[in-house]
C-alpha cells in the first residue's frame, strides 16, 4: 500500500521527515492541510487585519479633533 497524500494539521515536522525519509522512492507524498486549521489562521489575520484598521482610523479620527 502506497500512501499519496498527506493530511496535517499545519504544526508538524512530521511532513518535512517524510519527505527527507522517501519512502516510495520518486513517488512524492503530497501534504493536504485540515481544513478547520486553514480557517483558524485564516481568520486570525482577518481580526488581526481589522484591529490593525480600527486602529488607523481611530488615529485618524483623534487627529481631526
Amino acid at each position: 500500500m502506497i500512501y499519496k497524500n498527506y493530511i496535517e494539521d499545519g504544526d508538524s515536522k512530521t511532513y518535512s521527515g517524510i519527505l527527507k525519509a522517501a519512502p516510495y522512492g520518486d513517488q512524492e507524498v503530497v501534504k493536504k492541510e485540515c481544513i478547520g486549521h486553514v480557517q483558524k489562521r485564516m481568520g486570525k489575520l482577518l481580526r488581526d487585519c481589522v484591529k490593525k484598521k480600527l486602529k488607523q482610523l481611530k488615529a485618524k479620527r483623534e487627529k481631526k479633533y
